[in-house]
C-alpha cells in the first residue's frame, strides 16, 4: 500500500501512515483504507485518513479493526498554516503539504508555540511516538523493518 504520508519514529521505523483525500469519503470507505494501512504494516499503532472537512485518527483493535480514537476539524487545525485555508477550493497536492507540515511541526516543536491540536494527539499517546522523527511522502509501508 502507498501512502500520501508515512511518519517514522526516530528509529526510522514506520509508525503512521496517513492518507488524504480532496473529497470526503463514507465511513466505511474510510474504515476499509484504516484496515488496508494495518494490513501493509501489521505492527503500526495508529492510522491517519485527513479530508478537506476532517482529519480522523484511528487506534487499531488487537484484531486489526481501526478504533476511531481522535477528529479533528480539518480548517481549525491546518488554517495555522494557511490563514486563507477553508475559504478557497484546496488541491489534494497542496492539503498533503499542510498535513505534512503539521505532523513535522509536531515532530519537531521549533516554534514557541505548541502546533495545532498537541492536546489531543498527546492525550491518545500519538504525539510521543512523532517526537523527534521524520516524514516521507508517497512511500510504500514497511513492516517496521529499520532501513
Amino acid at each position: 500500500m502507498i501512502a500520501d504520508i508515512v511518519a517514522e519514529d526516530t528509529s526510522e521505523r514506520d509508525v503512521l501512515p496517513v492518507v488524504v483525500k480532496g473529497l470526503s469519503l463514507r465511513e466505511e470507505l474510510v474504515s476499509q483504507i484504516l484496515k488496508e494501512s494495518k494490513e501493509a504494516c501489521p505492527s503500526i499503532r495508529f492510522g491517519m485518513y485527513v479530508d478537506p472537512e476532517q482529519i480522523q485518527i484511528a487506534e487499531y483493535e488487537p484484531d486489526g479493526e481501526p478504533k476511531m480514537v481522535c477528529r479533528l476539524n480539518t480548517v481549525e487545525t491546518l488554517r495555522h498554516y494557511d490563514r486563507e485555508f477553508g475559504t478557497k477550493r484546496i488541491y489534494q497536492g497542496y492539503l498533503v503539504a499542510l498535513v505534512e507540515t503539521w505532523l513535522r511541526d509536531l515532530a519537531f516543536r521549533w516554534k514557541p508555540d505548541p502546533p495545532p491540536a498537541v492536546k489531543q494527539l498527546t492525550t491518545i499517546g500519538l504525539a510521543q511516538i512523532l517526537e523527534g522523527g521524520m516524514t516521507r511522502r508517497e512511500a510504500a509501508l514497511e513492516a517496521n523493518a529499520l532501513r
